[in-house]
């Protein structure tokens, strides 16, 4: 056989060799019907065997898709021979089928099309691009919440001290009746401003603190942004329910510490590793039998954990108890801001009940956050004030003898509470920050008042950290922003204006309670 009779029979084979490769090819006359395509070709648009056969290629494609084709595609192949680039057609069912497509001329006036689907990675693309949107937005959102509830904290504080040292002098038997008139118009006056604050702050908080939301929706758009995060050589497995798991955690708020608990993971990897994402029942939960450090109080009725597990180079058992500390770090040469994950204690405030981190150097590390689970469907609120205790003691103990511990950073409110209580023949002690609180001996404090919202400790993580030490001790918070998710760690939350009967009433009555609570353990 001589060189023409060879490649004569290729071309007869040609046809048979096409259909076994796993590109999808086509071809066109030079009246732009089809007179060959692959199986593989029919199979990205749902066609059956010849069915587009003698159809005009145009059947693949929407009119405004046509006529980009006709005048920006075809002109390139006409000069040069060849184009490559990518393209969005329809398939049989009418849905979109985005593909890479290499066209080159032939002889006889037609086209030779090979095509690869890449519908899946342009959807990821998207996927991707939608949530590093919605994510921005997020932060945005957050610096500005952060910056209105810092104002409104602050301006809170000095009017509330004001309020409070006004009722005070309004009960002065003594005061000259033109005082107390004047006396009455600052509190009014001061009352207005409150609320205005407290409007302000409640607007802003509104939104998404008391939304029940889907936590393996919110997993999955943090892993699939980290991905494009971490190193090549970092895999991340994941293991996630096929079922929603619905939680008042906003959806944004996990997928941001996932992501950030992820680059943490694949810092402490230098050469690549593996890190495992897992969301579970807390009651299924096979924890490694490393040292570990928690804030908050974790359950396991009704409680899901997400799990993130690295093989990394581990933190020392001294670092365990710092690692949610504002500002601190293991890194050397530490880059950023220093906040790495401390900022996960703002969960606690959005309704995780507890975080977690367990380690080993040289083994690994795992980060847990606990997720009360909702009963409440998709979308719906959630009442914030169903998570405190709700007993009642109609009476009250006078005076019941009590050491009380305070945390306010603003001096003049933790001041005004103490003298209250002094009267009351309470013993108060005042301290400036959560830090402060926690150098003093915490076993001599039967009850704790602590402002919510303060630098580097807020109300959730001293109260977490307290009820470590001292788990039946009573917990107090107040705050003027009045929609917060509490967590389950206080006995009373008193809003800003304090009333400061109200005040009293609700330490007596927490005092009470852990009286009676206390005596019956020791009766049992």
């Amino acid at each position: 056989m001589n060189d023409t009779d060879q490649n004569r029979t290729s071309l007869i084979d040609l046809p048979a060799i096409l259909e076994q490769t796993s590109s999808a090819i086509a071809v066109t006359c030079a009246d732009g019907m089809f007179i060959f395509m692959n199986q593989t070709h029919q199979e990205m648009f749902g066609y059956d065997d010849e069915e587009l056969i003698g159809e005009s290629w145009e059947k693949l494609y929407d009119h405004e898709t046509v006529k980009q084709i006709k005048e920006t595609v075809f002109p390139i192949v006409a000069e040069k021979g060849v184009w490559r680039g990518e393209l969005a057609g329809r398939n049989k069912s009418g849905e979109l089928v985005f593909q890479e497509v290499f066209l080159d001329a032939i002889s006889t006036g037609g086209l030779l099309c090979s095509t690869r689907d890449i519908t899946k990675r342009v959807e990821l693309e998207r996927r991707i691009r939608r949530d590093e949107e919605q994510l921005r937005k997020s932060e945005a959102l957050s610096v500005y919440r952060s910056t209105i509830s810092t104002l409104a904290h602050d301006l809170a504080n000095v009017l509330s001290a004001s309020v409070g040292y006004s009722q005070l002098l309004l009960k002065k038997d003594d005061s000259n009746g033109d005082y107390q008139g004047y006396i009455d118009a600052i509190v009014r006056s001061n009352k207005s401003a409150l609320s205005i604050i407290e409007e302000m702050s409640s607007d802003v908080y509104d939104e998404d603190l008391s939304f029940v939301e889907d936590a393996v929706q919110a997993i999955t758009s943090g892993i699939t942004i980290s991905k494009g995060l971490v190193k090549p050589e970092t895999h991340i497995r994941v293991s996630l329910p096929e079922h929603p798991v619905l939680t008042p955690l906003p959806g944004l708020s996990l997928t941001r510490a996932l992501i950030n608990m992820l680059q943490n993971s694949d810092a402490a990897m230098e050469l690549g590793g593996l890190i495992d994402v897992e969301l579970k029942l807390a009651t299924k939960r096979v924890a490694p039998d490393w040292p570990r450090h928690m804030i908050g109080r974790a359950e396991t009725d009704g409680t899901w954990v997400l799990e993130v597990t690295d093989n990394g180079y581990g933190i020392s058992q001294q670092e365990l108890a710092h690692i949610f500390r504002h500002g601190y770090t293991t890194k050397e040469n530490p880059e950023g801001h220093g906040l790495g994950l401390s900022s996960l204690t703002q969960l606690l405030e959005l309704g995780a009940i507890a975080l977690e981190v367990a380690s080993a150097p040289e083994e690994g590390t795992q980060l847990t956050i606990w997720l009360r689970e909702s009963t409440k469907e998709a979308g719906s609120r959630l009442d914030v004030s169903s998570v405190l205790h709700d007993a009642d003691y109609s009476e009250l103990l006078p005076s019941v003898a009590a050491n009380i511990a305070i945390i306010d950073d603003d001096p003049l409110s933790g001041a005004l509470i103490q003298g209250v209580l002094s009267r009351r023949g309470l013993s108060a002690e005042v301290f400036s920050s959560g830090r402060a609180f926690f150098s003093a001996d915490l076993n001599c404090f039967d009850l704790l008042i602590t402002d919510f919202h303060m630098p580097e400790m807020n109300g959730v993580v001293v109260a977490a950290r307290f009820k470590s030490v001292r788990p039946s001790a009573p917990v107090i918070a107040y705050s003027g922003v009045k929609k917060v998710a509490k967590g389950g760690l206080f006995d009373a939350f008193v809003p800003k204006p304090i009333d400061l009967d109200n005040l009293v009433a609700e330490v007596e009555r927490a005092l009470t309670r852990y009286r009676v609570e206390k005596n019956e353990t020791i009766n049992s």
